[in-house]
């Protein structure tokens, strides 16, 4: 990858910390998704063992998926809490 890495502080305990290593981290897989080609995609890439054999594009629905399932899992926590997911708010 082209793309560095970001630097995140994997002790952050600060709303704004956190946030700050999660829109890092997207930003950093967005880069990384831009530069892939059609070949690239395709192409065998290293994945989990629980995955098996996996091309890059199912590596990237994978994480895309990840992503939603973790999303549901805090707006059930949110809602439990008597918060309301962002997704949710109205503007």
């Amino acid at each position: 990858a082209k793309a560095p890495a970001p630097k995140i502080n994997d002790k952050a305990t600060s709303k704004a910390d956190t946030i700050k290593a999660m829109s890092d981290t997207f930003d950093f897989g967005l880069a990384i998704l831009k530069e892939q080609t059609d070949q690239t995609m395709i192409a065998q890439a290293k994945a989990p063992p629980f995955m098996g054999p996996s091309t890059t594009a199912r590596l990237f629905e994978f994480l895309v998926g990840h992503t939603q399932d973790t999303y549901g899992q805090m707006v059930v926590y949110l809602r439990l809490n008597g918060q309301v997911p962002p997704a949710s708010q109205r503007p």
